[in-house]
């Protein structure tokens, strides 16, 4: 593993890279995130996103397995309750090579395109509560899933919708006004065979 945060989230993002490839595609996984009403029924909606979290965790697990001294976790307490605590999506840490006694970490923030937090949550939650300790990188991982798409009244909608180019722009813009080593990634959980552009 690199030397510090900044190397451990260019690996990451390869990674999530590499989890759009299992998304996408005539078979992709990204159909494992939908709910149905009944088989065979068109009705999609998405599924919650503590499932999408869970979804990616376990692609990144294989696709980061293999790294040595790379230990995965997903809602890990990261403060005391009650004094501003909170619980992190997903935790990936690395140990230092230099043997400094704190591992070097990104923490994965995860919402739902359909998320009502989507404009402050990069710098509210993220950036304000997660990336406050040193050696702390930050990754605000959005699924996208198209609100046009969903047939079923079973979840609230994004409003007012967007387009995942749309979403991809406006969060890399409130990244860049932040000081700390910070990305935003989107992931195309539309569908298999409506991932087109």
């Amino acid at each position: 593993m690199g030397a510090d945060e900044a190397h451990l989230l260019d690996v990451v993002m390869e990674a999530l890279d590499r989890v759009q490839q299992a998304l996408s595609g005539p078979n992709g996984m990204a159909i494992l995130l939908w709910n149905r009403a009944a088989a065979g029924d068109a009705a999609l909606w998405p599924m919650w996103e503590e499932d999408f979290s869970d979804l990616v965790m376990g692609l990144l697990k294989i696709q980061l397995g293999g790294q040595h001294r790379v230990i995965l976790n997903r809602e890990v307490q990261v403060d005391r309750p009650g004094i501003g605590g909170g619980r992190t999506d997903i935790h990936i840490q690395a140990a230092d090579p230099s043997h400094h006694t704190e591992p070097f970490t990104v923490i994965i923030e995860s919402k739902g395109c359909w998320n009502q937090e989507l404009p402050t949550a990069l710098s509210d939650q993220l950036v304000d509560r997660y990336l406050r300790r040193p050696r702390t990188a930050g990754i605000f991982l959005v699924g996208f899933f198209d609100c046009d798409q969903w047939s079923s009244s079973a979840r609230r909608r994004c409003s007012p919708r967007h387009a995942r180019q749309q979403i991809t722009y406006e969060q890399d813009q409130l990244a860049a006004q932040h000081d700390v080593a910070v990305r935003a990634k989107v992931l195309d959980c539309r569908p298999p065979g409506a991932q087109t552009d």
